[in-house]
């Protein structure tokens, strides 16, 4: 099967998403697929050191404003362009947000079937650190996962829909291999394990988000005091609602805008 994986981030991005498009895309070709991964473009890096199993499109992007290790993708005729070229039998998307959006609208104009998973809560990262968005964020989400034939969410959840997909496709002609199993290939983890984990992965993690997040986190509260302390709140939200309609306006310039609140 040909699949083509559209996330929003990818190696050498360091978070969920970008591990798990990996992932996906390690366990596709290890199963005999050929899958092809469209992500956004990663500035001063390119994909000749990448561990990736198959050919990574990049997309032209722009830095998060206020989150400059998260990259977003602009509008791009590459994304269909590369999908019909691939002759894709499937589109997988990575938690679709922006890149995604197009990676389901070209799936749809080509006819293709498609599926989203639902990863990672950008309405809640919206309500928690911009103060404003949330409303848009949930529309939107709504909206390619309700585009999609079908959305994934948590391991039983995708071993489930799966052996579903894998049985239509059975009915077509179209499946490798035998259906995958109901329950988890691998124990849980163990204490031993877990605490291994925690003292080497897992602090890895912490430190990478004292070194990226905090300091976004901490000039946030900063300048939250200093207009509370000043009595000037009604200005920073103004502010931030600026910055946010500016950033989603140069992604997504056919999609209405809500307001804080709305």
């Amino acid at each position: 099967m040909r699949v083509v994986i559209v996330t929003e981030s990818f190696p050498p991005d360091v978070n969920g998403v970008a591990h798990c498009a990996l992932q996906t895309a390690r366990h596709l070709a290890a199963r005999g697929h050929d899958p092809l991964v469209i992500a956004p473009a990663v500035a001063g890096a390119d994909d000749s050191g990448t561990t990736a199993p198959c050919p990574v499109v990049r997309v032209p992007s722009l830095p998060l404003p206020g989150y400059p290790q998260v990259r977003v993708a602009l509008p791009s005729r590459r994304v269909a362009a590369t999908i019909a070229a691939h002759r894709a039998d499937l589109v997988h998307l990575a938690s679709p947000f922006v890149l995604g959006v197009r990676g389901m609208a070209a799936a749809a104009r080509l006819d293709l079937p498609a599926v989203a998973v639902y990863q990672t809560d950008l309405a809640g990262y919206a309500r928690t650190y911009v103060g404003a968005g949330e409303g848009a964020a949930w529309r939107r989400i709504r909206t390619v996962h309700t585009a999609a034939d079908r959305t994934l969410a948590g391991e039983r959840g995708h071993r489930m829909i799966a052996r579903r997909f894998h049985e239509l496709l059975t009915e077509r002609g179209l499946a490798r291999g035998t259906a995958p199993g109901s329950d988890p290939e691998q124990a849980p983890p163990s204490r031993a394990a877990a605490a291994l984990w925690l003292a080497t992965a897992g602090t890895a993690w912490v430190a990478r988000r004292c070194t990226d997040l905090l300091p976004q986190l901490m000039r946030l509260a900063g300048a939250e005091v200093r207009h509370w302390a000043r009595g000037t709140s009604d200005r920073l939200d103004r502010s931030a609602e600026h910055a946010l309609s500016a950033a989603l306006a140069a992604v997504s310039p056919d999609v209405p805008l809500a307001r804080m609140g709305e």
